[in-house]
């Protein structure tokens, strides 16, 4: 009697690298759209040559340094600033004018706040539980005691029992609606679909 055949070994996967494929499409894409206008041109003044800002692609305007913790985010043509202590709680929230050829200090304010929340809210800046006037640096408290989630310009915070509170940033002091959700706890303190953040470690 034979021993039975070893069972064939399982086929080795490659380890996928999502980002580098996609930016190997998008630049392959981008040379055949380019390829396309080149070639098909004008039909007046024959092939057209991509303008010089284009073909110089882009470029470093300014830089800035930053804390060790510190998270950034940005609106038209303003940068906004967190610094945060070893315990993650922001310090110090500082707004730059980024529209010139360097960044251009605004205002400076200490939110006192424990929490490292940061996102903008209409008018406003949002560090934990204190608003900051984005135009002004002026800050007030917040209508909530836990991080919002934020959506355009409103925001709704939820306690531990599902008694949930929504906001506008148009008058940030009188509560919108008061409701019972069951389960939204669980989704409390989830990404604000409010502009860009950036965080550095």
């Amino acid at each position: 009697m034979q021993p039975a055949p070893a069972a064939p070994a399982p086929p080795r996967r490659r380890a996928s690298r999502p980002v580098i494929i996609t930016v190997v499409v998008l630049v392959i894409s981008g040379a055949v759209v380019l390829g396309l206008h080149l070639l098909r041109g004008d039909s007046a003044n024959g092939p057209t040559a991509p303008s010089n800002s284009w073909a110089k692609g882009s470029h470093k305007a300014w830089d800035m340094d930053v804390g060790e913790r510190s998270m950034l985010i940005g609106d038209k043509d303003q940068l906004v600033v967190a610094d945060m202590d070893s315990d993650y709680k922001i310090t110090t929230v500082t707004a730059y004018d980024v529209s010139g050829d360097k960044p251009k200090k605004k205002w400076s304010t200490d939110p006192r706040t424990d929490s490292f929340y940061l996102s903008y809210w209409g008018d406003y800046v949002v560090a934990g539980d204190i608003l900051i006037k984005a135009d002004t640096g002026k800050t007030t408290d917040a209508p909530w005691h836990n991080n919002p989630t934020i959506v355009g310009a409103y925001a709704f915070s939820c306690d531990r029992k599902d008694r949930c509170t929504g906001w506008s940033a148009a008058k940030p002091d009188q509560k919108l609606w008061e409701a019972t959700v069951s389960g939204s706890s669980d989704f409390q303190g989830m990404p604000s679909a409010s502009r860009s953040t950036y965080g550095r470690n």
